[in-house]
Parts: structure tokens; C-alpha cells; sequence
């Protein structure tokens, strides 16, 4: 953890998740420490049995994963939001069709 919690919403940020467990104890160290609403956000939601449960359960307000791999076999919690990767790599792949730059997907950081 990175930077004073206290009075603020936090966001965190993983590469996976399989069993939620290490997302929902950093969640209950931030709102010890005074972290307001808690969100989570992770590139590959692989979510074994039970973690939908955990997630429900926890002090996270909204876990956000994407789409690259299958869905897992329990149905989501309503805490749990999938985000579509389809159009960044429609765009990649139509780019790398038309021989154009597929920079345009990273955006420079001085035009954000």
C-alpha cells in the first residue's frame, strides 16, 4: 500500500485474482487504516469456486475484470462487473489489417 487511505475511496489494482483472498484482506487493512469506499480491479478474473461468495462478503464495493478468459463455472456476484477487451483488440487487429499504427491504443501520456 502506497499513500494515505484515511477519508478517501482506494482503488486496487492486480494482474489476476483466483480466490479473492488477498483482495479482501488488503480491503479490511484499508478500512482499518480509514479508506472510505474500496474498489478492485483486475486483468484476469480466474475466480475459483467460492471467491464470487467472498466478494459479496467482503468491504470491496465493486470488483472489475476483464473478459480475457472463459467465465468461471459460478455465476457473479453483483459486485463483480466484466469489462469487454473485444474492441481494443478489434481495433488491434483491424490496424495490423490495414497496415496502419496500432499506437493510437496507447495513448501518449501528454494528450491524456
Amino acid at each position: 500500500m502506497i499513500g494515505q487511505v484515511d477519508g478517501r475511496n482506494v482503488l486496487m489494482v492486480d494482474d489476476f485474482t483466483t480466490t479473492g483472498g488477498s483482495l479482501c484482506s488488503m480491503a479490511d487493512v484499508l478500512r482499518q487504516r480509514g479508506a472510505k469506499d474500496i474498489y478492485a480491479a483486475v486483468s484476469h478474473g480466474v475466480l475459483a469456486k467460492g471467491a464470487s461468495d467472498r466478494m459479496q462478503n467482503s468491504l470491496i464495493k465493486k470488483l472489475f475484470m476483464t473478459d480475457t478468459i472463459e467465465s468461471p463455472v459460478e455465476p457473479l456476484c453483483d459486485r463483480i462487473e466484466v469489462i469487454s477487451v473485444a474492441p481494443l483488440f478489434a481495433q488491434a487487429i483491424r490496424s495490423i489489417h490495414d497496415r496502419t499504427s496500432v499506437s493510437m491504443l496507447f495513448p501518449d501520456e501528454k494528450q491524456v
